[in-house]
């Protein structure tokens, strides 16, 4: 794909599609990345909720439970 990116932009749109469920390696190809690993490491940033909102989808983690991952539930 062949993308015209404005620097902070690209930023938001890699953590929106993330935090949207986004397959990462379609996120990968839109981003036009060869590595996955850049998508994920620079270009997304994701918060301590985004995590727990995750677990709490897949009841890994209590439905009352904070932003602190320390305390999931163990599987």
């Amino acid at each position: 794909m062949d993308i015209t990116w404005n620097r902070p932009k690209q930023h938001t749109f890699a953590t929106s599609m993330a935090v949207k469920g986004l397959n990462p390696a379609v996120l990968k190809q839109i981003m036009g990345h060869d590595d996955i690993s850049i998508t994920f490491a620079i270009y997304t940033h994701l918060k301590d909720d985004d995590s727990m909102g995750e677990l709490k989808r897949l009841g890994l983690a209590d439905k009352n439970m904070s932003g602190d991952t320390s305390k999931i539930i163990e599987f």
